[in-house]
């Protein structure tokens, strides 16, 4: 049905008087949400905001619907046009009026006042109002993390986080604000919702061996809140959204005894996301990058320690946005993920130039700004940066072997856990270590691994410990295993899963794959280093906010370091990274960022003759090895970064 005639039969509804009060309640509902889809709204804005007004009299402070009908009213305010005097503006009355329904929903229907912030946010949003978008961005994410925190399915918490970009779009109007540490602050809360699950679990294991008796009231409080709830973990509402007193009752003394556990000492930040205090820890050791990509522009946030101890915040933005980043990005995910026929080699030179003169140039004016020369670079990007390479930089030497080269960088996804990284920076490789080598049986869309085992050995050369192999390597295996290694290296074949918005998953004996669900029931990965050498083994989730990837949740389950790929990776260029790599971390006892880089240095720039003297006795008779044998002696086979880029490291 046309909206307007739909429009036209619920205003007949609503001035009925023989239709029971709550259903043209309903239909008032379904009247806000129609007339807003109107190009031409602010015909129906006053008619709309009377009726809103009219309903909020009606239902009185008290009735659960109140708050929406307030929010209707304010809304309707802004579409108004002329807008009225007193109206608008961030302490206008249409502002106050939202603030007020935002607040009476946020603890009793926290999906409510998602919608209430979101609503208004948008509307500041596409008219560049920033001082309003910053508030009810704010808000909107504040909210998310109040519901999300009862949500527990995978798949619900992602269709729950789909195209939700609160967060980032918070940070983004602060940094048209000038305010860099609150914009950085928003993205903190927001990865919170997906991170603070293994900080949260540790100080849980600590609280039941110091405080048994308070472990166990949290435990039963729990308990008793999981039977108000549904299979998603979400309260349960009736047909006008309130949640029962008995499940309010419940979620209350769950509260309590969240406070009461916050007050011991250790125990501040508990179920809480991450606050400032981790990004001044984790600013000591090396310089803090956040990037921002939104559909109004780029915006980079740094953060650095100055000597005598205060930190250099800086923010930047330009004009880049979503549309150009996928337009710029589109011909080489074609070429090399896509069905369309593409040179994937010369596709990604070309994004790499993009990037270079656009996204990776702004975090160099950032560093810039808060004055980073040299040193470490940790950077978070958010959204869809968080799938292409930025941890390369263009290089200045005449003599240059190729236009681009690794820099000091790894990436982090939220400051806590990036604070946990670098405490255990100083870790050395040790045993035991556990590795999956080619799982048997494979799907019958793939080949088995060429150089599985020869990579094996590499790695069991160097540390010593558990091998999972073929058939063994099952779910189960793998699951009971990683909580024992400290190391862990995946040889094995890597894809995305349609199912999970396309994150990368690890192929184990068909038909077990390990995706990032599967690390929830995973008590703790304890490992210094997970090495996840396979294809698109860091692929993240899309159109989410935050990185939802395999190296995100191996790093919040407890690993120390994550080594993933962006891309698909040439077998014989993985090996001899791999050979590079254990003898930099392990032999040289360099840390694994500068193994990894000084390793892509030495794959990029060495001559086949010279790569061939490093490679495994009897790996050169394998077909994988063919690009390697041909090649000249005076040759650089690998010196493209395409054998190279996809590797990067996450953590410390």
């Amino acid at each position: 049905m046309e909206i307007k005639a739909e429009l036209s039969q619920i205003e007949e509804i609503m001035a009925s008087e023989t239709i029971p009060f709550e259903k043209r309640i309903v239909a008032a509902g379904r009247f806000f949400e129609l007339y807003v889809q109107l190009p031409d709204a602010s015909q129906y804005a006053e008619k709309a905001e009377s009726i809103a007004r009219v309903g909020a009299e009606s239902v009185g402070p008290d009735h659960s619907l109140y708050p929406k009908f307030r929010h209707y009213q304010a809304m309707a305010m802004r579409y108004v046009d002329p807008p009225q005097a007193g109206m608008l503006g961030e302490l206008g009355m249409a502002a106050k009026i939202d603030r007020d329904a935002y607040a009476r929903s946020l603890g009793k229907v926290p999906a409510d006042a998602i919608v209430f912030a979101a609503d208004w946010a948008d509307w500041a949003w596409d008219r560049s109002l920033w001082n309003e978008a910053a508030e009810a961005y704010a808000n909107a994410n504040r909210a998310m993390r109040a519901y999300a925190s009862g949500l527990s399915d995978p798949q619900e918490k992602l269709k729950f986080w789909q195209g939700n970009w609160y967060g980032s779009r918070a940070a983004f109007a602060l940094s048209k604000l000038g305010n860099g540490s609150e914009g950085i602050l928003e993205l903190e809360r927001a990865s919170g919702i997906h991170f603070n699950r293994h900080d949260t679990s540790w100080m849980l294991k600590h609280l039941r061996d110091t405080n048994p008796e308070l472990a166990a009231r949290f435990d039963a409080c729990v308990l008793a809140s999981k039977a108000f709830r549904d299979s998603s973990g979400a309260f349960v509402v009736d047909v006008a959204g309130r949640i029962s007193p008995e499940a309010a009752a419940s979620q209350l003394a769950l509260n309590k005894i969240v406070y009461e556990i916050r007050g011991l000492v250790g125990f501040r930040s508990f179920g809480l996301p991450g606050d400032w205090n981790d990004i001044v820890e984790a600013a000591e050791r090396g310089s803090i990058v956040y990037l921002v990509l939104t559909t109004k522009g780029l915006a980079g946030f740094g953060v650095k320690r100055k000597d005598g101890g205060q930190l250099a915040v800086a923010t930047q933005t330009t004009d880049i946005t979503v549309s150009d980043v996928v337009k710029a990005s589109r011909p080489y995910l074609e070429a090399e993920f896509g069905s369309l026929v593409g040179d994937k080699m010369e596709t990604l030179s070309t994004l790499l130039d993009w990037l270079s003169t656009n996204v990776t140039l702004l975090v160099d004016r950032v560093l810039s700004e808060i004055g980073a020369i040299g040193g470490a670079i940790f950077l978070q990007p958010v959204g869809l940066l968080s799938i292409l390479p930025l941890h390369l930089e263009r290089t200045e030497d005449v003599d240059k072997v190729w236009g681009f080269q690794p820099r000091e960088l790894t990436y982090f996804y939220w400051a806590r856990g990036l604070l946990h990284s670098q405490q255990r920076m100083e870790e050395p490789a040790t045993t035991p270590s556990l590795v999956i080598n080619n799982p048997q049986p494979l799907p019958p869309t793939l080949d088995s691994l060429e150089l599985a085992d020869f990579e094996t050995q590499v790695v069991l050369s160097h540390i010593a410990g558990v091998e999972l192999r073929g058939n063994d390597a099952t779910l189960d295996d793998v699951s009971s295993e990683l909580p024992k290694a400290s190391l862990t290296h995946f040889c094995c074949h890597g894809t995305v899963d349609q199912r999970f918005l396309y994150s990368g998953i690890l192929v184990l004996a068909y038909p077990d794959i390990l995706m990032y669900e599967h690390l929830d029931d995973i008590a703790e990965v304890p490992a210094r280093l997970v090495v996840l050498s396979a294809c698109r083994s860091g692929a993240s989730a899309l159109e989410v906010e935050h990185v939802l990837s395999l190296p995100a949740l191996f790093l919040s389950a407890g690993a120390a370091a994550v080594l993933g790929t962006f891309w698909h990776s040439d077998e014989m260029a993985t090996l001899l990274l791999m050979v590079r790599f254990y003898q930099l971390w392990c032999d040289h006892e360099r840390s694994p960022r500068t193994a990894l880089r000084e390793a892509q240095i030495w794959l990029m720039s060495t001559q086949a003759s010279e790569l061939r003297k490093s490679v495994p006795d009897g790996a050169l008779s394998s077909p994988a090895a063919a690009h390697l044998k041909s090649s000249r002696d005076e040759d650089l086979p690998y010196h493209h970064p395409w054998y190279w880029a996809a590797f990067f490291l996450a953590g410390a």
